[in-house]
């Protein structure tokens, strides 16, 4: 070859494309449509459930019954509400997500000094609370009528029903409060509107129940504060779980211990 020989083209070679990050969490688009999914379908599980109700009550007696509902439907329709709630949350946290049931609500092992703390916490503000209540109770909420209705009709007894949701309702409240919206609150708007953004909603939860409460209902806002605050510090969902589920259960042994 001479040396005025032009070398050969090198192979042309197709341009990269850059390496798409794979989305693993959910977007506030995704939290938007899973309420409104879940929204939609509690309305509609409520109009039937109480719509079922009257015409029982009707089918039976022949009169249109009045709008005070049994403390067994109120429930019955609460674990409705949650049966709805969490799959759908599931969905989006996990399935959607391509993630494990642990990694998409967030519940990670902590410390048992973190554990040992949350107990702590669970059990100061169950006295807090019940010291609050004793000092400004007004006894105007409607959960003292459900109580009064309940041991009025032969219904489950207030015990029963407070331990329902001492055992169930904290676990499931943090999947759907701390576990799902949370998180994406978090990400799209900033980790102080999205723990003020959750108290408050929190709070509303329970506002039906302890309308009049307003003391009462401070103390929710109080702890439901914390214990978001918790879900961000450690960034897990167990700390929360530990201190909600202790709260309610402390509370409930106060409330026998105190005779209500």
């Amino acid at each position: 070859m001479s040396e005025n020989a032009v070398p050969p083209p090198l192979p042309e070679t197709e341009p990269t494309a850059p390496d798409v990050p794979v989305r693993t969490e959910p977007r506030f688009r995704d939290l938007a449509i899973a309420l409104a999914i879940i929204w939609c379908c509690n309305f509609l599980l409520q109009i039937v459930g109480v719509g079922t109700f009257f015409a029982i009550r009707y089918a039976q007696t022949g009169e249109m019954p009045n709008m005070d509902l049994p403390p067994t439907l109120l429930f019955a329709l609460v674990l409705l509400d949650w049966a709805v709630a969490l799959p759908i949350a599931f969905y989006f946290s996990c399935v959607r997500s391509k993630r494990s049931f642990r990694a998409g609500f967030g519940l990670i092992s902590v410390p048992a000094r973190v554990a040992s703390q949350s107990l702590t916490i669970g059990i100061v503000g169950a006295i807090v609370a019940g010291v609050v209540m004793t000092l400004f109770a007004t006894g105007e909420a409607p959960i003292y009528e459900i109580a009064v209705d309940e041991s009025a009709d032969g219904s489950p007894t207030l015990l029963f029903s407070f331990l329902i949701f001492a055992v169930m309702v904290p676990p499931l409240e943090e999947l759907y409060y701390r576990g799902f919206i949370f998180p994406i609150l978090r990400r799209s708007l900033s980790p102080a509107w999205a723990i003020g953004i959750v108290s408050i909603w929190f709070a509303l939860l329970h506002a039906a129940q302890l309308w009049g409460e307003w003391a009462g209902l401070g103390v929710v806002v109080v702890m439901g504060t914390v214990w978001t605050i918790q879900r961000h510090v450690y960034d897990s969902l167990t700390p929360s779980i530990i201190s909600h589920w202790t709260y309610n259960t402390a509370l409930v042994v106060l409330q026998v211990a105190a005779g209500i």
